[in-house]
C-alpha cells in the first residue's frame, strides 16, 4: 500500500525543536509505503519534507 499527504499548519504559531513562533504557513509532504504481509504491516517505508520544512523556518527566525 501507499499513501501521500500533505500536513499543513496554518500559520507557525508555537515552538517547534526550538524554533520560535515565525507566523509563516507550514506544509509538510508525506509519502509513506507499507508491506502487508498476513494482514499485519511487515514494513514500512516513509519520506517526508520535515527537514527542509525546518531549515525554512530556522531561516525565517532571521
Amino acid at each position: 500500500m501507499s499513501f501521500r499527504s500533505t500536513e499543513r499548519q496554518t500559520p507557525h504559531t508555537g515552538s517547534l525543536m526550538g524554533i520560535e513562533a515565525t507566523g509563516r504557513d507550514v506544509s509538510i509532504d508525506v509519502i509513506d509505503i507499507i508491506r502487508v504481509k498476513n494482514g499485519q504491516y511487515a514494513e514500512h517505508w516513509g519520506l517526508n519534507t520535515f527537514g527542509a520544512v525546518i531549515q525554512e523556518l530556522k531561516s525565517a527566525e532571521n
